[in-house]
């Protein structure tokens, strides 16, 4: 097993939806279930204002990608939202991925 597919996350596809107070992201077809990569938190955020709970970052590296900059990532039952685009890492073939940014978007502490 390698460092890209030691992890199986379910990728939405998601979409922008234009409505008259704003825009929001919704699902763009079905979840993209059992995606093979390699899953890693890199921090958390513990400064705390009222109302705010913990959340974490996280870092995918994968040799294939199906998500895009919208899409929502879920891991063990915890949802992040994509950060920025994901980055293709020309290599060697056998080191050749794409990394994928994430940020938990359903902390519940």
């Amino acid at each position: 097993m390698s460092a890209f597919d030691s992890h199986l996350v379910t990728v939405q596809p998601r979409k922008v939806h234009r409505t008259p107070h704003g825009t929001e992201l919704v699902p763009d077809g079905p979840p993209i279930r059992k995606v093979k990569c390699g899953f890693r938190e890199t921090g958390s955020s513990e400064q705390l204002s009222a109302g705010e709970v913990p959340s974490s970052d996280a870092r995918i590296l994968a040799r294939e990608w199906p998500g895009d900059a919208r899409s929502l990532v879920t891991h063990r039952g915890v949802e992040y939202s994509t950060v920025g685009r994901p980055k293709r890492r020309d290599g060697s073939p056998r080191t050749a991925h794409i990394e994928v940014l994430l940020k938990e978007t359903n902390a519940d502490g």
